[in-house]
């Protein structure tokens, strides 16, 4: 029976361990993510002078020509798309030719 509980006690201390392992390696990962976001988005100088300071100021000085560039590059995918989900939530019409069935021109010689 001692052995019993001396296992289930190493066990229990394993877990207990690996868990604060698991733990203290998520916070440094996630310390080391903060620390180098912050220096790739602010630098050691002056944030103008970085690559993601003049990326965003190219994209805040010329975003006219940007939307002129995106609007017919996604225009034909996002009309599909749209067009899907009212097929999926029925809102989409239905042409007249699909919703009435086609009547048979009567021919007159026939009915004389």
């Amino acid at each position: 029976m001692s052995q019993n509980n001396n296992r289930d006690g190493k066990r229990d201390l394993y877990k207990s361990f690996f868990k604060c392992l698991e733990l203290s390696f998520v916070v440094v990962i996630s310390i080391l993510v903060i620390v180098a976001l912050a220096f790739i988005i602010f630098g050691s100088g002056n944030p103008a002078n970085t690559k993601v300071g003049q990326i965003i100021k190219l994209l805040n000085d010329n975003w006219k020509a940007l939307l002129i560039l995106l609007i017919p590059l996604f225009y034909y995918p996002i009309r599909t798309f749209l067009g899907e989900l009212q097929e999926i939530g029925g809102a989409k019409r239905k042409t007249p030719e699909a919703s009435q069935p086609q009547q048979r021109p009567v021919d007159e010689k026939k009915e004389e």
